[in-house]
């Protein structure tokens, strides 16, 4: 998938690119965000590092780069009850981001206020309570993969 607004092949503006890459944000954090939190694959989506992308779209959407507050409310709420872990969060630097928004231009003094502020206290309560949880469960060890079996004949 593409990375930024270079990364989409075609002869549109760059303006119509980010239109097309927030779009397509927004039907995979629709996914993630509608998968239960207890699948196997929100952890393995979790474990290889999709806090990390989220932080990227984060920025992207502070730096005014793609998306706006529609792509900020609803990243918010898709992320917001995520089985996270402290590393996860300490890793991605998503937690300071999501904290920081509130005193950001996107926020700060806008009709938006109060929706924003809002979604970013949630998306902290349920991380700390994920991460609360985590503590008091046992780590869990996920099945080793499958090894690869050979078609050849014996």
């Amino acid at each position: 998938m593409a990375g930024s607004v270079l990364d989409i092949p075609g002869n549109i503006d760059l303006e119509a690119k980010a239109a097309m890459l927030a779009q397509r944000r927004a039907v995979l954090l629709s996914v993630v965000g509608s998968t239960p939190a207890s699948s196997d694959a929100v952890t393995s989506v979790l474990n290889d590092g999709f806090l990390v992308i989220i932080k990227a779209w984060l920025d992207d959407i502070l730096n005014s780069v793609v998306g706006g507050v529609d792509l900020l409310l609803h990243l918010l709420d898709s992320v917001a009850l995520l089985p996270v872990t402290k590393d996860m969060i300490a890793k991605s630097g998503a937690g300071k981001a999501i904290t920081a928004i509130k005193s950001h231009s996107i926020c700060k003094g806008t009709p938006n206020e109060g929706a924003i502020k809002e979604r970013c206290a949630k998306v902290k309560e349920e991380w700390s309570a994920s991460v609360r949880s985590r503590k008091q469960q046992k780590p869990v060890s996920l099945p080793p993969k499958l090894a690869a079996t050979s078609t050849k004949r014996p």
